[in-house]
């Protein structure tokens, strides 16, 4: 049968016309061939206009045979050579005009080349699609005759359905053979035809040094930045706008050295796909490499485990103005900072180049022998540069001293009592008491004979007496007064106690006259002296020549006349017809010197339950006094006597110190007497002391139940005037009520932080939780009595569970004072008040201490060596001594010591215009309100140390 008059479109071979050679045209042939519903080789009929389905004469001979299923079959077991297809980017471009392979470009346009191993006759079809999307471009008519092909940026929009956006892309290109076989070429890249300005630069953490690694403050000259966002980008740095470096996106490029100061540094880059962008944003940033100037300032000898310590900037404060700082504690004396606990002994930052801090960790103790110990303090600023003071060495000393117990304890001959009177009070019977406490001094001291101290004593019994605890409170008044009577009770000091004993059906004991007053000094015929000015006389009798003068400080008397009304009152109570009254104990108060003498009587007396001070707000004489003049830049006008006795100029001597061992409080707070309740009250503005003096003794007061209760709006004299309604006597009433009924006391706690924010935590509900606070704009002196200045309050609300916060701005000029009060239920109809300690937020110095210490280098044995130290420093050549309890042995006695030198300042002068009238900027120069005083340095030397010596054996 002839072939029917066509051709095959593909190749005779496609037997079923698919476009590829496979075996299925061979099986169609063969199932062609074995239909026997036909003859054999006879082919199909083709009607006019249509295409053949089947394409059975593979071999063009007009028949269907085995033959053209063999030449099928011969076809494919030839092999597939198949297609490859070669190409991508033609211009992949790249900075500078340049090109590469990354496959980021800002031109599209593709070229590739399409080989088949058969010959192009042997490709059925070449496709290009982009992205997956369903729009294909035909290839294989564009075909130049070595199978080359181009894919222009209009074709590529076409395949995108529109204009090509930049971005990734995947363009798919697919080659088929006549045997079927496809070859696909994936080209993936990023069109990128937009140059864009960088971020900002950021300094790599390597070089960002000091704490913070992204503050841009560095103490490298040569610091590292990188550029974020541009892996590939060639970046050019720009410093103060002058290209500095060139390096790759993403990866730190260094700078050249740069000079101390602010700087400014951007980015620009080149992308890429070579597009050029515009500035980057800039960025700040500081190079520092001068490290900071710091001093440390102590005291020369201190009897606090946690003494305070003042670092300064001396330079422009600058990065470091809030830097952390540390202070370092040699505890072993062997010249370095290395051994365990030594090195960041204490550490915290700085609040605009001042802190005056504690030790966080306590020295080793120092009850058995002193022993000298040195500190550095160092500072790093904000670019990791570290400053270090020079070594400060501190004499830490708690030995204590018998001087007081032991003048307490002697038999002088002159106690006794005798009742005087009795009358009754609503609620009461006084008696009154004619108390004859002691013998002080000799007779020729004083131009009469003033030694025998005399008191009338009150002792106050309730209608009802339920305690065996009483109250005694130390009181003043001339040694003429006349005892207390029906007619002038009301006028009387005994009116307020009586009013606490009553209500709290306890006995009360007032004992006043203290200290003997006035009095005139055999030396000094014509100066009548009280109070304050014969303490200051007494104190420098010692401080001149303490042996045989070690009985002379007035404070001694003043606690023996109180331990001898207790005597008198336990003695007389069981004498009191058809009573059956006893007193076991005693709460103590005072105020002022008496608040001085009710920390004394319980240093030396088991029989104190509990004590309640008023305004004597310094323990730690030392470190109060430095302070003091710290703030003020002169000691207050109220403590004029002392100035006049240039007393407080040598607190910080040797004599000082042995002074502070006998009069001192806080120098006998580890005897075992002080874990009993406190209630210490102070006024917010007294004169006689700073305002946040607590923070040098309140820390380290031993037991559980201490208390501080600051008043506002007050001077010294309190509100006490006010009578039981006031704060005073309510807060003094419940606290003693709690004592007496072994109550548990609210409890509540208080941190400083280093911007000086207090954080008050509460374990008990509080009723009212205040922050009172004054500003002075001019000073660092809040005294009621000198400047006046009104404290505010407002309510404080819980931060947190049980938390409290309070803070204050720093004021431009001057000071601001401020502290929390916070208020509890109590069984009586006030509440229990209490407050935290006083601070002080100011950008004022605190002026440096100019007297002489009179302590030469010091020497010493190691921290907390029990072992023989030196607690009073001695010249070169002197063998140091141990002052260990009440005696100071192994004295080395020189051949000959200069005695002491001791020159008087100049006469004090008295500035009294009125605050109304001063000017600003004299305030600001320091002058005082009101009246005050300046004195000059003393210039001390040492004494004859056998006198010293003689001393201390003495203090027995």
């Amino acid at each position: 049968m002839s072939a029917s008059p066509w051709t095959n479109p593909t190749r005779a071979l496609d037997v079923n016309n698919d476009g590829f050679i496979t075996p299925i045209d061979a099986l169609v042939a063969i199932n062609r061939i074995n239909d026997k519903s036909r003859g054999p080789g006879q082919l199909p009929t083709i009607q006019a206009g249509q295409s053949p389905p089947y394409y059975y004469d593979t071999s063009g001979d007009g028949s269907l045979t085995a033959i053209d299923v063999l030449q099928i079959i011969n076809r494919l077991n030839a092999g597939r050579g198949g297609a490859q297809i070669a190409g991508g980017l033609t211009n992949d471009t790249a900075p500078f005009g340049a090109t590469n392979d990354d496959g980021i470009t800002s031109d599209p346009s593709m070229g590739g080349q399409v080989t088949v191993s058969s010959g192009l006759s042997a490709l059925v079809s070449l496709q290009a699609q982009l992205n997956d999307l369903p729009e294909k471009l035909d290839l294989k008519g564009s075909l130049d005759s070595q199978g080359r092909f181009t894919i222009s940026l209009a074709q590529l929009n076409q395949l995108a359905g529109g204009a090509l956006e930049d971005g990734e892309h995947a363009l798919t290109i697919v080659a088929r053979d006549e045997l079927a076989y496809a070859t696909t070429r994936r080209v993936e890249f990023t069109l990128d035809r937009v140059g864009e300005s960088p971020e900002a630069p950021d300094m790599v953490a390597e070089s960002d040094t000091g704490a913070s690694d992204s503050d841009n403050i560095t103490k490298l000259t040569t610091p590292s930045f990188i550029v974020a966002g541009a892996p590939a980008a060639v970046v050019t740095l720009f410093v103060n706008g002058v290209q500095v470096a060139q390096g790759s996106g993403g990866t730190p490029i260094p700078i050249p050295a740069l000079s101390d100061g602010d700087h400014e540094i951007y980015a620009s880059i080149i992308d890429a796909a070579g597009n050029v962008g515009g500035q980057g944003t800039p960025l700040q940033f500081r190079v520092s490499t001068v490290a900071p100037q710091v001093e440390l300032v102590t005291q020369p000898y201190t009897p606090d485990l946690t003494p305070h310590v003042r670092v300064t900037l001396v330079t422009d404060a600058g990065s470091a103005a809030n830097a952390p700082f540390a202070i370092d504690v040699d505890l072993n004396n062997d010249g370095d900072y290395d051994d365990a606990g030594e090195r960041n002994h204490t550490q915290a930052h700085l609040n605009n180049g001042l802190q005056e801090i504690g030790l966080a960790t306590a020295l080793p103790s120092a009850h058995s022998a002193g022993y000298v110990v040195a500190m550095r303090a160092r500072v790093a600023d904000l670019a990791g540069n570290e400053g270090t003071s020079a070594e400060q060495k501190v004499l830490v000393d708690q030995t204590m001293v018998d001087t007081l117990k032991n003048y307490v304890a002697a038999d002088d001959g002159a106690y006794g009592w005798t009742k005087q009177s009795e009358f009754n009070v609503p609620g009461a019977t006084i008696y009154v008491l004619d108390l004859k406490s002691q013998k002080w001094r000799n007779a020729a001291d004083f131009t009469a004979d003033e030694t025998l101290w005399q008191h009338w004593v009150s002792v106050i019994v309730p209608s009802q007496v339920t305690k065996s605890t009483a109250l005694l409170l130390i009181d003043g008044g001339d040694k003429d007064k006349s005892p207390p009577t029906v007619a002038n009770f009301n006028d009387s000091d005994v009116r307020a106690i009586v009013q606490a004993a009553v209500a709290t059906n306890s006995i009360a004991v007032h004992v006043p006259m203290i200290p003997r007053e006035p009095v005139w000094f055999a030396d000094d015929p014509t100066t009548e002296r009280e109070e304050d000015a014969i303490i200051a006389y007494t104190f420098d009798k010692f401080l001149n020549n303490p042996d045989p003068n070690s009985d002379w400080p007035l404070l001694l008397p003043m606690v023996k006349s109180a331990v001898k009304a207790m005597d008198a009152a336990q003695e007389f109570l069981p004498t009191v017809a058809g009573r059956n009254l006893e007193v076991d104990d005693f709460v103590v108060t005072g105020a002022s010197k008496r608040g001085w003498t009710t920390w004394l009587t319980a240093a030396v007396d088991d029989r104190v339950r509990g004590i309640m001070p008023m305004v004597f707000d310094a323990l730690n004489l030392g470190a109060q006094m430095e302070h003091h003049y710290g703030v003020y830049n002169f000691f207050s006008q109220a403590i004029a006597d002392y100035n006049d006795s240039h007393i407080f100029d040598r607190i910080l001597t040797p004599q000082g110190q042995m002074l502070g061992k006998v009069v001192d409080p806080y120098s006998y707070l580890n005897n075992g007497r002080f874990d009993i309740p406190k209630l210490i009250v102070n006024s917010a503005g007294d004169e006689f002391f700073v305002s946040d003096s607590s923070q040098y003794y309140f820390d380290d007061l031993p037991g559980d139940n201490n208390y501080l209760l600051y008043l506002p709006n007050t001077g010294h004299g309190l509100d006490i005037s006010a009578g039981l309604n006031s704060k005073t006597a309510a807060a003094l009433t419940t606290f003693y009520e709690a004592i007496l009924n072994n109550r548990q006391l609210p409890k509540f706690s208080w941190s400083v932080l280093d911007d000086g924010t207090l954080r008050v935590e509460t374990e008990d509900t509080p009723l009212t939780v205040t922050m009172w606070q004054a500003t002075n704009q001019f000073e660092r002196d809040f005294r009621n009595a000198y400047t006046g200045l009104p404290w505010s309050s407002n309510t404080l609300f819980e931060s947190e569970p049980g938390v409290y916060y309070a803070n204050v701005p720093t004021p431009a000029t001057g000071a601001t004072a401020y502290f929390v009060e916070l208020t509890f239920p109590s069984p009586l109809r006030f509440p229990y008040r209490f407050t935290t300690q006083i601070v002080v937020s100011t950008d004022l110095p605190l002026h440096p201490w100019p007297f002489d210490s009179g302590f030469p280098l010091p020497t010493g044995s190691e921290a907390g060596d029990d072992s023989p130290a030196t607690s009073l420093m001695l010249p070169a050549g002197m063998q140091a001594a141990s002052l260990s309890g009440s005696m100071m042995q192994d004295v080395a006695k020189p051949a000959s010591i200069a005695p002491l030198a001791l020159v008087k300042a100049t006469e004090a002068k008295i500035d009294e215009t009125p605050i109304a009238e001063l000017a600003p900027a004299a305030r600001l120069a320091g002058t005082s309100f009101g009246s005050y005083q300046t004195v000059e340095a003393v210039d001390l030397a040492w004494q004859d140390l056998d006198d010293w010596f003689s001393l201390a054996r003495r203090l027995i």
